[in-house]
């Protein structure tokens, strides 16, 4: 087939390619290896017409791999191109070149789609086309109604001025009063966010307190504990106080004792009689001073239980005072939260009394752009009729076209029938 390479040409080509390199390469090798005479020579055919032998195998599975089913393909593309999109290439048929065969089926399908589509639009065309030419029909219709109806526009909108300067004139006066509003509730929201830093900075203070009150309820804590301490160890002392006391008894009762022997004793008993008074004297000089400080000891136990009890009723105050400062930092954070949340709710208002007061002086804006056009529609409505007249001239070019547009749909129609699809 025509555009497509036999075996024994292809087979030729390739064969002497392959000879050309098994000599060049059977050459390179001898002089590598250092090969003389005739194993030199031996060696370049053998390796040629290995060379040969392996080439034509493989060249003869190539040409039934690939340059055979290439006959198919060729054919298939030349009927795409004689306008025959109905054929199909076996893709079982041509080997390792189906993916080429899918592609080409499926570039076909997309001409079929494609002139299906064009068919489609045509007839769309065609029917838009008929559409116009009726619709151009009623528009000759319609400008005499329109050219009627200017007349009536122009009356009307003398009327609509007046209105419109009416209602100009009030949107005017409730933007100014949306403006002063405005002003108030930014002034608000401003002594609201002084009152809330305010209280910020209160709730920061009874925080500070709080704080302070804890330190200080601590030390009072300590303080308590070491007069406690104190107040057992002064009732120990009392204790030991009365030992000494019970011991000072017993050393002057001991001592009297030994005053009367020593008197029994005459002569030998005088110096011991002179030690025993003075154990006497020493026993009631210690029963003095234990009765002295468990006196004292007394004095300081009374004194250390009322300061006990002040401390612990000074506690309980304490206390009492802690907790209701507590709950006045919790007051604080709620009358926080509360103006946070006013003061959020006043920039919600504010913001939408700003958008509402850009939307009035839009609606300013815009009233007074109607009113300037509702004063020139008038005269615009003359130019509306001189327009109507143009219009007549360009519907008869739009039906002039639609002609052109049909005929134009007609031809392509006629060309794609040449495609079979």
């Amino acid at each position: 087939m025509k555009g497509t390479v036999s075996l024994y040409r292809y087979l030729f080509r390739t064969i002497i390619l392959i000879i050309f390199g098994g000599v060049l390469l059977g050459v390179s090798i001898g002089f590598i290896i250092d090969l003389q005479g005739k194993l030199f020579w031996l060696n370049t055919i053998g390796i040629t017409v290995g060379g040969v032998i392996i080439g034509s195998i493989i060249t003869i599975l190539n040409f039934k791999r690939f340059i055979m089913p290439m006959k198919d393909i060729i054919n298939g593309v030349n009927q795409m191109a004689a306008g025959d999109l109905s054929s199909k290439i076996n893709v079982e048929k041509v080997g390792e070149l189906k993916p080429i065969a899918i592609a080409m089926n499926e570039m076909a399908n997309q001409w079929k789609n494609l002139i299906h589509k064009i068919t489609q639009v045509s007839n769309q065309v065609t029917d838009q086309s008929n559409e116009l030419s009726a619709i151009t029909e009623q528009n000759y219709q319609s400008i005499d109604e329109i050219t009627k109806v200017v007349h009536e526009v122009a009356f009307g909108s003398e009327k609509q001025v007046m209105k419109i300067t009416d209602t100009y004139q009030s949107v005017n006066d409730i933007s100014e009063g949306i403006g002063q509003i405005t002003g108030s509730i930014q002034s608000i929201s401003e002594m609201t966010k002084s009152t809330n830093d305010k209280a910020v900075d209160g709730n920061q203070v009874v925080q500070a307190g709080m704080e302070q009150m804890k330190s200080l309820e601590e030390k009072v804590t300590y303080t308590s504990n070491i007069v406690k301490s104190f107040d057992e160890k002064s009732q120990e002392i009392g204790k030991i106080i009365t030992m000494i006391t019970d011991i000072s008894q017993q050393t002057n009762l001991l001592s009297l004792n030994a005053s009367i022997e020593a008197a029994r004793a005459g002569e030998h008993g005088r110096g011991f009689a002179v030690v025993a008074g003075e154990v006497r004297k020493l026993a009631e000089q210690s029963a003095k001073a234990s009765e002295d400080i468990s006196k004292l000891i007394q004095e300081i136990q009374d004194e250390a239980g009322q300061a006990v009890t002040a401390i612990e009723e000074g506690k309980a105050s304490f206390d009492q005072s802690y907790s209701l400062v507590g709950g006045t930092g919790k007051t604080f954070n709620e009358i926080v939260n509360k103006i946070q949340e006013v003061s959020h709710e006043f920039q919600d208002v504010s913001a939408t009394m700003q958008q509402m007061h850009a939307g009035f002086k839009d609606m300013i804006d815009l009233a007074k752009e109607v009113v300037e056009v509702s004063d020139s529609s008038s005269a615009k409505s003359q130019q509306i009729a001189a327009l109507t007249e143009e219009q007549n001239a360009s519907t008869e070019e739009i039906s002039a076209s639609a002609s052109q547009l049909n005929a134009l749909a007609f031809d392509l129609q006629e060309m794609i029938q040449k495609f079979k699809v």
